[in-house]
């Protein structure tokens, strides 16, 4: 499912250039932080975002699995770890500091 992880750098992407189309229009406000720093908030965000999901799945799979919605939640666990592994890939490129999960 290639798609899937496509979808996610497209979407990653769209973002940051909404966020710089935004403060192209308006200007840079004081106290903006740099852009790099910016984007890299975006994929951190991004990034909690899919290790929570993943983590909702597996409730999901625990509590539902053994029904007939089990397969549908499994395949959705998959694509979801392959739209995590995207991220972390794109994580890597840009240098961001990775999530801390406590």
């Amino acid at each position: 499912m290639k798609t899937a992880g496509a979808s996610l750098v497209f979407l990653l992407a769209v973002a940051a250039l909404t966020w710089l189309s935004v403060r192209f229009v308006l200007g840079r406000l004081p106290g903006d932080p740099p852009k790099e720093e910016m984007i890299a908030r975006m994929i951190r965000v991004n990034q909690a975002g899919e290790y929570g999901a993943k983590r909702i799945y597996a409730g999901q799979i625990a509590v539902l699995g053994g029904g007939a919605d089990g397969p549908v939640l499994r395949k959705m666990a998959a694509i979801e770890e392959e739209q995590k592994a995207c991220v972390g890939s794109v994580t890597e490129k840009v240098v961001v500091r990775k999530v801390e999960v406590a």
